[in-house]
């Protein structure tokens, strides 16, 4: 059970997106906004039991865990766009669309923009979207796959530093299995 703060700010001010190395990315909630207020993003310190930035991701929309995450250092709040498409039964899903932006958590400052190749709508109908695989162990680099390729992208420089073909899917959705050192 958390004793300090965070229960105060979650319950009343934000939800919870993502939460690594000892700290949490929060979007502030309506019941927290003054009239003509824009929601930010919130990084907390669970250790310290402060707010370490409070951030409003200028031309990014979509707020929830499906869009955002931190780091494994929780220096930097990464996003990543989401499609709309029409699946074969009719129902809508939403799906990535290699359009990813870094934001520093401290100070909310964006580090870099990336579009990855534009995948087709027969690729994301057989759900070839962008899957997010993992940090590099000095959280430096990204690993983005996108069947057949695994992206390897610098996030200081927002760029792909290597693009493998993989000759197999590696793990489920959202799974990982991959190492990447400097």
């Amino acid at each position: 059970m958390f004793k300090g703060k965070i229960d105060i700010v979650k319950s009343r001010s934000a939800e919870q997106i993502d939460c690594r190395n000892g700290r949490i990315l929060l979007k502030e909630t309506n019941l927290s906004l003054k009239p003509g207020d824009i929601s930010k993003m919130i990084v907390y310190d669970l250790k310290s039991e402060k707010t370490v930035s409070k951030f409003y991701p200028k031309n990014i929309h979509g707020w929830s865990a499906y869009y955002w995450q931190l780091s494994r250092d929780a220096k930097y709040a990464i996003w990543s766009d989401l499609i709309k498409v029409q699946m074969d039964s009719g129902e809508n899903t939403e799906l990535h669309n290699g359009h990813i932006v870094v934001c520093r958590t401290d100070t909310g400052e964006k580090v870099g923009e990336l579009r990855l190749p534009a995948r087709t709508e027969d690729d994301l109908l057989k759900f070839k979207d962008y899957d997010f695989k993992g940090y590099s162990s000095d959280n430096t680099k990204m690993l983005v796959y996108a069947d057949p390729y695994l992206y390897v992208v610098g996030i200081a420089q927002m760029r792909v530093s290597n693009k493998v073909k993989l000759p197999f899917m590696p793990g489920w959705y959202n799974s990982t299995g991959f190492v990447v050192w400097p």
